[in-house]
Order: C-alpha cells, then structure tokens, then sequence
C-alpha cells in the first residue's frame, strides 16, 4: 500500500470518531470568492472531509438520547379550606326613648309638671340600673338647667318602662327639653347614640282662666215678647295673666226633650280681660217654639285660648217654653 493511501485512510478514522462522539460537527465553510481562506482548526480540510451521508449512516439512533421537552411532575387536585369560624359579638344592652310627648303647648313658669318618659331595651341583654333624666335648655338666651335623675332599678331585653319626671322651667320663652336614659352612662350599650328624644316647649309667664261667677248663665222669658228670654252671663277672668288673645265666643246650644230636637242660639262676643276682672253680658233672643229645654252656655265655644284650666267653662239651666 502506498504511503498516499495509508493517509487517506487514518484521516477518515478519525473523521468518523469525531461524529461519533458529537464533539463537533463537521460542515464546509463557504469561501468567499476572490481568495483563499484558511481552514479553521476545528475544521478539517477539504481533502480529509468525509461525504455527509457516511456521517449520518454512522450515528446512533436517535431513540438513544434523551428527549429535550419539559418534565412534567404530577399534580394534586386542590382542597377546600372551610373559612374560619365567626366569634360571636357579646350580648349587650341598647337603651332608647320610645316616647317623650308633652300633652299641652306650653308651660307655666315656675310650675312643677309631670311628663312621661319610655324607655325601652333594645338590646340582646338585660341592662342594669340606670338613670332618665331631662336636659331643659333656653333657645331665646342659651341658658340651661338640668331635672333631678330618675333612677331605673333594670331593664331586661326587649321590655319597656315607664318613667314620670318633674320639670319646672324658671322663665318665660322657648325651651328644648332632651329626655336621656342612661343619662349617668352605667350600662355598657352596643349604640351609645339612640338614647336621646326631644320635644319644643313653650313657657308661659301666666296664662288667664274664664270661669263662670255670681248668678253665672240664666234666661228669663220676656214679659213683652212670648217665645224671648233675657239672657244673662256672668263670669270672670281667675288665671293669673290677662286675657289678650285671639277672638272668642259663648257658645249657647239648645235640646229638646220632647222630640230630641236641638240648635245653636246666638253667641255673645269674649274680649280682652284684666287678671281678676268680673264681666256681665246680657242680650235678648227667642227660642224656637214650645217645650222643654236643657240649655248649654260654653266658656270659649271653639277652644282657641289658652288658659289654666278649661274644666270651669260650661254650665247648664233647664226651662220651659209656653
């Protein structure tokens, strides 16, 4: 064998221990044209370059390398957590004023009044002992005063009481009165913002009092005139302030005994009158026909004044008419 061949042979050797061992693979470099370049020493020569296909024939096959895809590890399905449990809230007690009303418009100076005030327990437990009182403040000069407390032994949940206070005001004017349970704040409240009502209040230096006096409300018949009666009214002004209001009436009403039959006499005029002054109307009117009568005169017909009491202001008289 000549010494040419020999070479030829171990250069391709060792081509194919190259692809063999996939150290490097082998490619032909393309030249630029105009020149030579020189080989690279990873590369071969292309005299010592084996055809591609001997390379590929000679490789192994691919089911002995390992894939290069992800490795996908197995899953576990996710499991419900129950949400933590709630801490119930602590029972507590809510005291709120239901009702705080006053029966009348206004009120006299200086006159001790009973008002009724209800409390009521709101809450998911009892309450124990408190305190209801009234917080009385002047809207015309800012001035203010507080009642005595009422003390509340307990209230248990869901009940009401019922509370009297006494309020007596010290001056004429305009009065905001703020009824307060727990007002001494000793029960622990789940809302310690409900416990308050309020009503308007007026406060009266005096107030007159029309009560009938002397001979009171009488009808005598008309000797000259069959059928008319001189009507007579005596009464007086007892309260302790003048009478200075809006116009206001006698109210004069008649019923019939014998068929039920009734109606309306003339009313006789009310105008302004002093403290203690005693007036005397008269007047002379027909009743209508024959019979037996119950006649009514009324103080202040149509209740339009304001006065101490309205207790005084009817009377009654029978007659007969021939």
């Amino acid at each position: 064998m000549s010494s040419g061949s020999r070479v030829m042979r171990v250069a391709g050797g060792l081509a194919l221990a190259v692809g063999l061992i996939g150290c490097a693979s082998i490619s032909a470099t393309p030249q630029p044209s105009g020149g030579t370049a020189s080989p690279s020493p990873l590369q071969p020569s292309p005299a010592t370059s084996l055809p591609v296909s001997s390379v590929a024939t000679s490789l192994p096959p691919a089911s002995i390398f390992p894939s290069s895809g992800p490795t996908l590890e197995p899953t576990t399905a996710p499991t419900d957590t129950p949400p933590p449990a709630k801490t119930p809230k602590p029972a507590t007690a809510n005291l709120v004023i239901t009702k705080f009303e006053l029966d009348d418009n206004y009120i006299l100076v200086e006159t001790p009044t009973d008002y009724l005030v209800t409390v009521k327990n709101t809450g998911s437990a009892d309450a124990g002992p408190f305190s209801v009182s009234v917080l009385e403040a002047n809207e015309d000069d800012g001035s203010h005063s507080q009642s005595d407390p009422k003390m509340v032994n307990g209230l248990a949940a869901g009940k009401s009481t019922e509370v009297t206070i006494s309020i007596s005001l010290p001056k004429a004017g305009h009065w905001r009165l703020t009824a307060t349970a727990d007002s001494n704040a000793a029960v622990d409240e789940s809302n310690e913002e409900d416990n308050d009502s309020e009503v308007s209040a007026r406060v009266l230096a005096g107030l007159p009092d029309l009560a009938w006096s002397g001979s009171g409300f009488t009808m005598t018949p008309d000797a000259q005139k069959p059928g008319y009666f001189d009507i007579a009214a005596q009464f007086a002004n007892q309260g302790t302030d003048d009478l200075a209001q809006e116009s206001a009436f006698i109210g004069i009403t008649w019923y019939r005994d014998e068929d039920g039959a009734s109606g309306d006499l003339t009313p006789m005029p009310l105008t302004d009158m002093a403290k203690g002054e005693v007036r005397l109307l008269e007047g002379s009117q027909q009743m209508p026909g024959p019979g037996t009568y119950t006649v009514y005169a009324l103080l202040d017909r149509d209740h339009v004044l304001n006065e101490l009491s309205s207790d005084n202001n009817e009377t009654s008289i029978r007659l007969t008419v021939p």
